[in-house]
């Protein structure tokens, strides 16, 4: 298993490479979710690396990142899913780190890509440049902290650790 969270109705939801599970602990029961070809409702993919009870709608879904350049999100009542594709890069992203700002953003910290933000209400992906001089596609973003005096750090793997005014970009 990769992630596990559990919702408002005491399911417990788990991210696999198989796909995604709830465990209903009142019957021991188990739902498993898939991909499923040729239907736009199900799993982009069954790798469900990373699980989030969306705080967006008041934990009525999952935020679940696959390991494809994708993000969706299951209603945690219907199993109705959404997919959020990011922008196709030369290869799939893999996520290091992830943060839900004050205002609704994820930031999502991938490797050889950078730094994405999500908007969970309209659901736009950005890129955010970090690195004025080099090859923005050629650092790996590892790290998030926000801090108390209201600063954004975002650390990386080969080009250190940077102080990130959100409001440029």
């Amino acid at each position: 298993f990769s992630s596990m969270v559990k919702d408002s109705n005491d399911h417990v939801w788990i991210g696999s490479g198989i796909g995604l599970f709830r465990f209903d602990p009142q019957d021991n029961s188990i739902h498993h979710f898939v991909h499923q070809a040729g239907n736009p409702q199900s799993l982009p993919n069954n790798k469900a690396n990373y699980l989030f009870v969306n705080p967006i709608d008041k934990g009525e879904s999952i935020i679940i990142f696959h390991s494809s350049n994708f993000i969706s999100t299951i209603n945690i009542n219907s199993g109705l899913v959404a997919r959020y594709p990011m922008e196709q890069q030369s290869s799939p992203y893999v996520l290091y780190d992830s943060y839900l700002d004050e205002s609704g953003l994820f930031w999502l910290a991938t490797d050889n890509q950078g730094v994405f933000t999500m908007d969970m209400k309209d659901n736009p992906f950005h890129h955010h440049e970090l690195l004025d001089d080099q090859n923005e596609l050629s650092y790996s973003a590892t790290a998030f902290l926000h801090d108390k005096k209201g600063d954004f750090w975002v650390g990386t793997g080969r080009n250190g650790l940077f102080q990130y005014d959100k409001s440029h970009n």
